[in-house]
């Protein structure tokens, strides 16, 4: 009986004196933050132990060492967990803390250009306009003009890019984006960066995943704006890496063992009847901007090539896509390869040596 007057269990501790009744509610600070000794032990609220840990205040303050305090600091200092972290009741972005943070600043990237792998171009972020200024990955201040560039990733594979000859301080960052075909790019998704000082040269390996865009920015340190060489090189993989893009009237003379050219497909779908494709392959993804028949026709071969087209799925390409259009005669001989094709959709065409060939070749995308 913990408020009769009593030591009734005869150790010399009456009542709320013996630990007996530490939890009868008369004998505990029941309340935490209304300036009253509610157990008459001479500690009110927070200077009482029975309050460490509980509830003091509004917005989530508890009592911790003798005090009414905010777990989380007196800064917003997570703008992106739905918590008040300071607990001013102002959670993430209504919170003035946050105000500058990239959380709280959502820009979209604007692409500048799109590359695939094995390209190498010069481009220049003087003159760009400063659309982003910080990045979730670093905290840098990315005041510059910035030069955003798209790339799609066909397969599986290891992506080296290389920024060079800058005459100021820019930097380097990886986006993946979110979806396709209209991607939301943001600087709050930013995976990785290089930020060298001064005009050294940035460099990032990482592994894309097939079937993913990505954007790489472009981006002046503290204002800075420099002409740059930007170059992109794709390795390893289980798919054809898509290295260049076509559309109706576009011609090219290229081959399919130099730059942008993988050996990852061996056999295609038995739609392709493709076997014994060991040699080098090098794809392009093509646009279609019209209802009708593309003919793929080549010429000035001098070793076997065979020609597959396949549609898009969904940015992968591998041996697992039906052809909806093929030539793999023998030989050397000039020939045309034809699929039918819907306006505003995308495919691959993919060039691979059988019997491991390596050859040039002159192409003409035809639309009728």
């Amino acid at each position: 009986a913990c408020g009769d007057g009593i030591d009734n269990d005869c150790d010399a501790a009456i009542d709320c004196e013996d630990s007996d009744c530490a939890s009868f509610p008369a004998c505990r600070e029941s309340v935490c933050n209304d300036s009253i000794d509610n157990d008459g032990d001479g500690d009110a609220d927070c200077l009482d132990s029975d309050c460490n840990g509980q509830s003091c205040g509004p917005n989530g303050r508890t009592c911790a060492s003798n005090t009414c305090s905010c777990p989380g600091g007196s800064v917003e200092n997570a703008c992106m967990d739905g918590a008040d972290n300071d607990c001013d009741g102002n959670a993430d972005c209504a919170d003035s803390d946050c105000s500058n943070t990239p959380a709280c600043n959502p820009v979209s990237c604007e692409f500048d250009t799109v590359l695939l792998c094995g390209y190498q171009i010069e481009a220049s972020t003087i003159g760009e306009s400063n659309g982003v200024s910080s990045y979730s990955c670093h905290s840098h201040n990315s005041s510059g003009g910035e030069f955003i560039i798209n790339y799609l990733a066909s397969t599986n594979s290891t992506v080296e890019l290389s920024l060079t000859d800058m005459s100021a301080d820019l930097d380097l960052m990886v986006m993946p984006l979110l979806s396709t075909p209209q991607p939301d790019c943001s600087p709050n998704d930013c995976d990785d960066y290089s930020a060298a000082t001064g005009s050294t040269q940035e460099s990032i390996t990482f592994n894309a995943t097939a079937g993913r865009l990505y954007a790489f920015a472009v981006d002046g340190k503290n204002g800075a704006s420099s002409d740059f060489t930007f170059t992109i090189v794709c390795s390893g993989g289980t798919g054809c890496a898509v290295a260049d893009y076509v559309s109706c009237g576009d011609t090219d003379a290229w081959n399919n063992y130099s730059a942008g050219s993988t050996n990852n497909i061996d056999t295609y779908d038995s739609s392709c009847t493709g076997t014994s494709m060991t040699g080098p392959e090098y794809t392009y993804l093509f646009y279609a901007d019209v209802d009708g028949t593309l003919d793929v026709e080549v010429s000035g071969l001098d070793s076997d090539l065979d020609v597959f087209i396949m549609p898009f799925n969904g940015g992968v390409c591998d041996n697992s896509i039906s052809c909806i259009g093929k030539n793999t005669a023998a030989g050397t001989s000039n020939f045309t390869a034809s699929a039918t094709i819907e306006a505003d959709n995308l495919y691959y065409v993919v060039f691979d040596g059988w019997g491991g060939a390596e050859s040039d070749y002159n192409v003409s995308f035809n639309c009728r």
